[in-house]
């Protein structure tokens, strides 16, 4: 997840979107469409590398694995705290 140190910091209507690995095309601004499987596939190695074995609390991880399938999932700041997903531990 690339989270480091011991205070992470942000304002409280800071923006944070997360969203499943999408393969891009900068030459054509295109979005691929990917077989269900292989995107499935794709964005659960993404999850196990980034998200698995970060600070980010259990229970809102398996949430967000849930919640983030096919669409983006927007978060204030303020709404990561209170979620306590561990992402964000003081707010501005």
């Amino acid at each position: 997840m690339g989270i480091t140190g011991e205070k992470r910091s942000a304002l409280r209507n800071s923006i944070w979107m997360f969203h499943e690995p999408r393969s891009y095309n900068y030459y054509t601004d295109e979005v691929s469409d990917e077989p269900e499987s292989e995107r499935r596939a794709a964005s659960d190695r993404f999850f196990d590398k980034y998200f698995v074995n970060s600070e980010m609390d259990a229970n809102w991880r398996q949430q967000l694995a849930k919640e983030w399938i096919g669409k983006e999932v927007w978060r204030s700041g303020q709404q990561l705290v209170e979620e306590k997903s561990n992402i964000i531990l003081r707010l501005y």
